[in-house]
């Protein structure tokens, strides 16, 4: 792919532009979805776009575990990238998995999203090593502070 970058230049720098239109377009579905706000149809919109070009290039298939989806055409199309993160993203959207996608709840405003897989659905923040240590930290540091 870094071949034909430098090969088509312009096409890769419009793939990029698109790439991030859907990262912040998905990253704004989502936020709004788990704070309960309506989600924007611009954003709706950057999605089922990229959706639509994205159909023609799937097809079924049979497999041994069963029908498949599969991507088919130019494997070099630099938006075949594109097309299987709106496709994912599509599929999250309409899942049950959709109501375990999270925002990181650390103070300091991270803000990543996350999909919480754990059984009670308590997971708080994007990974316990980064946001999840420090919030504890603080928390810790505060009721010493406190404490006589």
């Amino acid at each position: 792919m870094r071949q034909l970058a430098s090969e088509q230049a312009d096409e890769a720098a419009a793939a990029y532009e698109r790439a991030l239109r859907l990262r912040e377009a998905l990253f704004r579905i989502y936020s709004h979805h788990y704070h309960n706000e309506p989600v924007k149809p611009d954003d709706m919109q950057v999605l089922n776009a990229l959706l639509s070009q994205s159909l023609p290039h799937l097809k079924v298939v049979n497999s041994a575990e069963g029908f498949a989806w599969e991507w088919s055409g130019d494997v070099e199309d630099f938006n075949q990238i594109i097309w299987q993160v709106a496709r994912s993203s599509a599929d999250l959207m309409t899942s049950e998995q959709l109501s375990r996608v999270r925002v990181c709840e650390d103070d300091r405003g991270c803000g990543y999203l996350f999909i919480d897989t754990t059984r009670n659905h308590s997971r708080r923040w994007c990974s316990m090593e980064s946001c999840g240590n420090r919030a504890k930290a603080r928390r810790h540091y505060a009721r010493q502070r406190l404490s006589p």
